[in-house]
């Protein structure tokens, strides 16, 4: 199996939360960036976390904190780009920090597909088919790759997934409610 490190995006601005940041807001009684840990901390020990602010909250959950390496809230893509830089493994696992209910067996599901495939990044699909283009299993050599998209003003991940060799999982649509607004809490 190849090495595989996870990188919990956190690093929004929240602006459809009323700018609070959204990783630390409180659903059924516990930030949603535990539930996501609590999704993932089965499936692997090496979780990390990219945040922008509220740094040493984020660091006291006990796992590494990156900020992106560009300032400004660039998106979801400098957040996987910052991971890249930091990482040793060969891939990374994305996951957006409002997605509180992700599946036990994402990291193996995700990363037989990649395995068994071409594939540079296999992102998670639902059976109402809809793409979860934050929550992915990526390559780290696209690194550079990355750089050039992001240096051209790109910031739409789905347009960056689908520039790639491209796979896709099948998940039920449950395992990815995602929690954007205050009204969803």
């Amino acid at each position: 199996m190849n090495s595989i490190d996870v990188f919990i995006l956190a690093g929004g601005q929240g602006r459809r939360m009323d700018y609070q940041d959204k990783g630390l807001v409180t659903y059924l009684d516990y930030p949603l960036i535990q539930h996501v840990i609590d999704s993932l901390a089965p499936q692997t020990d090496a979780i990390n976390i990219i945040a922008n602010r509220n740094i040493d909250t984020y660091r006291a959950l006990g796992f590494p904190v990156y900020r992106d390496i560009e300032s400004g809230f660039h998106g979801p893509l400098m957040g996987m780009l910052t991971a890249m830089s930091h990482s040793q493994a060969e891939t990374i696992l994305f996951v957006p920090c409002d997605t509180p209910h992700l599946p036990h067996n994402l990291i193996h599901v995700l990363n037989n597909k990649m395995q068994n495939s071409d594939a540079e990044i296999v992102v998670a699909i639902d059976d109402t088919e809809k793409e979860h283009a934050v929550t992915a299993l990526m390559k780290k050599s696209l690194a550079p790759d990355l750089q050039t998209f992001l240096s051209q003003g790109e910031r739409k991940v789905m347009k960056w997934n689908h520039s790639r060799k491209l796979q896709t999982a099948l998940f039920d649509a449950k395992y990815f409610t995602n929690i954007n607004s205050i009204s969803e809490i």
